[in-house]
């Protein structure tokens, strides 16, 4: 499988289908992956996709920009932007207890949990392979 990227906010895709005018909204929760397949390519009307599925799914395109905003805005992350922020919260709880400030220790705590619950055996195995 291609390149993993991790829904770290919720968000929705309109899907348009190619050839009819009907379209699907494709909701992502919080922990889904969505994996790359290919690199971006070109279509006339609707500019840059890329091939991506979901778990389970059959592939569909999406657009290149949009995803690109999604990873600016920090909705989707790749495994080593996951393992860094995981790096980052574990310095800053060691700070908060060196200070012994409860009030960052808990903040610090509860935002690495929340980055350690995408972190399974199963997603340290997949982000190796990319």
């Amino acid at each position: 499988m291609g390149h993993c990227l991790y829904v770290i906010k919720p968000f929705r895709y309109e899907r348009r289908n190619a050839g009819c005018g009907c379209h699907k909204t494709i909701r992502f929760g919080i922990g889904q992956r969505l994996y790359v397949l290919n690199n971006p390519f070109y279509i006339e009307s609707h500019g840059w996709n890329v091939s991506v599925q979901r778990e389970g799914e059959e592939p569909f395109n999406m657009s290149a920009r949009f995803i690109d905003e999604l990873y600016q805005k920090r909705m989707l992350m790749t495994w080593l932007d996951v393992e860094l922020q995981m790096n980052y919260q574990a310095y800053k709880i060691d700070q908060a207890l060196h200070v012994r400030d409860e009030g960052l220790f808990q903040m610090y705590t509860k935002a690495y949990k929340q980055m350690k619950h995408l972190y399974t055996h199963e997603a340290v195995s997949e982000g190796s392979k990319s």
